[in-house]
């Protein structure tokens, strides 16, 4: 009896253990800052740091081996900067999944990050002079990756990555004031890149279906108040399209598989719309003044 009552002893201590494998590190350096840190699971690790005054850190994470560092008000080399009124909310369910959040900003800046499957990764970095930017990231998969940067103004990114292995890269430059970049992926292996130094431009993609490709970049060299709309539904369709100017205007839909558009705008004043049905089309517009 005594042998049966010491392995009993040893189990329960063992999974008491085990289901206290989960770490939290909070530092608050300021005035009213609030966390919430919230870990079901086993072996989930998080890293909350927020310096300044009446931020706002929520962590929820449920699962095994989830890992969030959400900072609000370090810089990439871990310099201090007041980051004030900012709010940043993360979510992760199920198994390794990486995010990393971090805001930096004087302002108040917002951050929304929600990831649930497997082995999903996403990155957002806002910047040292904040402005109220917005980001919205959310993945509902497997090994997806999100990679989100702004370095401006009032920008706002929004990305859903439902599926597999779906990789997006939204970037809005450093410079650039009051950008919008959406972009939607719906199935396996897509991939699509936006790059936005400009002023007050518009880029949205959407992409149903599986290894398609897309790359927007609206370039600023003295140029605004550009709109690129991308929507591919199929597979393995590929679009490429440049802006440099100012209201330029650029829509591209792809029904099928294997369409390719490449559309190239430079000047002002442009207006171009793709429509491609069927399989193995292939445009190309270039427009200058």
């Amino acid at each position: 009896m005594k042998k049966i009552l010491c392995c009993a002893a040893a189990l329960l201590f063992g999974a008491v253990s085990f289901a206290q494998s989960n770490n939290s590190d909070v530092l608050q350096l300021g005035a009213s800052n609030v966390a919430d840190v919230n870990q079901t699971g086993t072996i989930n690790n998080s890293d909350v740091d927020q310096i300044g005054s009446s931020n706002d850190g929520d962590v929820d994470q449920i699962g095994s081996n989830n890992l969030s560092n959400l900072r609000q008000g370090f810089d990439n080399v871990n310099t201090y900067y007041n980051s004030n009124n900012s709010d940043a909310t993360v979510y992760q369910e199920g198994a390794d999944n990486v995010s990393n959040a971090q805001q930096y900003g004087f302002g108040t800046n917002s951050a929304d990050i929600r990831q649930e499957g497997a082995t999903n990764n996403s990155f957002l970095d806002m910047n040292a002079n904040g402005g109220a930017s917005v980001a919205d990231i959310d993945q509902l998969g497997d090994r997806n990756i999100s990679h989100a940067q702004q370095w401006g103004y009032d920008h706002d990114i929004t990305v859903s990555q439902v599926g597999d292995e779906n990789y997006s890269n939204a970037f809005q430059y450093w410079g650039s004031t009051g950008n919008v970049g959406v972009i939607t992926q719906t199935g396996n292996n897509n991939s699509s890149t936006q790059l936005q130094d400009s002023n007050n431009g518009l880029g949205t993609v959407n992409q149903e279906g599986d290894r398609n490709t897309s790359f927007v970049w609206q370039n600023l060299l003295g140029g605004e108040m550009n709109t690129s709309s991308v929507n591919q539904v199929g597979d393995d369709n590929n679009n490429t399209t440049n802006q440099t100017g100012s209201l330029n205007e650029s829509t591209v839909s792809q029904t099928g598989d294997w369409n390719m558009s490449n559309t190239d705008q430079t000047g002002a004043s442009h207006m171009s719309t793709v429509t491609q049905l069927g399989n193995s089309n292939m445009s190309t517009v270039t427009q200058s003044n």
